[in-house]
């Protein structure tokens, strides 16, 4: 775990742009590699609500969200009574879908903010302070 934490550089790191967590091993490697990089700012998605992330959601550098959508809102709300640092992310949502509750659109999705580096620009998904959910419209 060790020589793969130097092949990630300092700044934002997505975990798994497209995928997700497979096995408990993989949250497990992902854990020992954010917790050697705490010059780095991780944060993941995941519908793998059947694993135990308490080790890497308690990790200051580590940002995690519950991808929440009409099909598994039970269970994502469960995974986040579990994990109460996760939000929902909820998506993809209909332009004329009501927004839920304390929850904050992507801006990209909005059309307020250029896809262009945005998750650098915004850092709504990287910010561990954040208590919303983050909402994306279908693109």
């Amino acid at each position: 775990v060790k020589e793969l934490s130097g092949l990630i550089e300092p700044g934002l790191f997505r975990i798994h742009e497209s995928g997700d967590f497979h096995s408990q091993f993989a949250v497990d490697v992902w854990t020992a590699l954010a917790a050697l990089r705490d010059d780095v700012t991780f944060w993941f998605y995941t519908r793998s609500f059947n694993f135990d992330f308490s080790r890497l959601v308690a990790l200051d550098n580590v940002t995690g969200w519950a991808s929440t959508d009409q099909y598994n809102q039970e269970q994502a709300k469960q995974f986040i009574e579990k994990f109460p640092s996760v939000r929902h992310a909820y998506g993809p949502l209909e332009t004329t879908d009501s927004v839920p509750d304390n929850t904050v659109m992507c801006p990209v999705t909005t059309g307020k903010l250029d896809l262009d580096a945005a998750c650098t620009k915004c850092r709504l998904c990287t910010d561990k302070r954040m208590k919303k959910h983050i909402g994306f419209i279908k693109h």
